[in-house]
């Protein structure tokens, strides 16, 4: 399953910390409750699996009820790229941080006509 945040698709949104993979990507922190995603952060890292991994996901729970899981895109871009990556999805989810609107818009571009 795969999740547009901004103009790409991450893997996921079902991922836990312990499955995310030791390579270079982007990485977006969602919290799942029925009938919407919530974007709650996002970064870039040199290892997917040691961000993940420093992200304390227990006590992130505490504070939101539904889950809270990692949708990834593995890039072997360099950092600079992938800061451009992370710059660009904070201001296009600047202030809104519900995935929904942007999901709705994928999926109407991808089956219309």
């Amino acid at each position: 399953m795969g999740i547009y945040i901004g103009m790409l698709e991450f893997d996921g949104p079902n991922i836990v910390a312990s499955d995310l993979v030791d390579k270079p990507g982007v990485y977006a922190l969602v919290h799942q409750f029925p009938g919407d995603f919530e974007l709650l952060s996002v970064g870039h890292s040199e290892s997917l699996y040691r961000s993940g991994q420093c992200i304390d996901i227990d006590e992130l729970q505490k504070e939101h009820l539904g889950s809270i899981s990692f949708a990834i895109f593995e890039t072997d871009l360099p950092e600079r790229a992938r800061t451009s990556i992370v710059r660009a999805i904070e201001l296009e989810f600047d202030g809104e941080t519900s995935i929904m609107p942007q999901l709705e818009r994928d999926m109407s571009r991808q089956f219309s006509l």
